[in-house]
């Protein structure tokens, strides 16, 4: 048996799509091997791609390593979540750096406000306006799995602090 590890976005989907060629040669691929998709998405933004790929095996590495399920046997380890407290550090500190700043929860999408969101509008991003559509929050959740950073100008320094 053999193992395929592939990243999804820039990889697999191009431009929010997975080719129909792709899913072929993954599907027939599984038929004897292990196939792990290793992705920064939560498992909710891959489940349309999971079906497409009729993906009952192999594994999932998800939220950039900060959880992992294994679909034959059904182990799920996940990290624990980023606090309240820890994620507002994060976002005064990066949100002046940034075009969008987005967190994700359990149960949900959110998008932080930012200055950009006008010129969002006006820019054709696909990924940048698909973070529009997520609700605008102000206060940040109790328990948060991933914060993402689109568009970040500032330094590696800034990030370190």
């Amino acid at each position: 048996m053999k193992t395929l590890v592939t990243d999804l976005d820039g990889t697999l989907v191009i431009h929010g799509a997975i080719d129909d060629r792709t899913v072929r040669i993954l599907k027939t691929f599984q038929e004897k091997n292990r196939l792990v998709l290793a992705t920064g998405r939560d498992l909710k933004s891959i489940e349309k791609i999971l079906r497409k790929l009729n993906m009952h095996s192999g594994s999932l590495i998800l939220l950039n390593g900060n959880e992992y399920i294994d679909l034959e046997d059904g182990e799920h380890i996940k990290r624990k979540e980023i606090s309240q407290k820890q994620a507002q550090n994060i976002v005064k500190e990066l949100q002046s750096w940034c075009l969008q700043l987005y967190v994700v929860t359990h149960n949900d999408h959110y998008r932080w406000s930012s200055l950009f969101e006008t010129l969002i509008r006006l820019v054709p991003i696909p990924k940048l306006i698909k973070i529009l559509k997520y609700k605008k929050i102000y206060d940040l959740p109790e328990k948060i799995e991933k914060i993402a950073v689109l568009g970040y100008w500032g330094t590696s320094k800034r990030i370190k602090k």
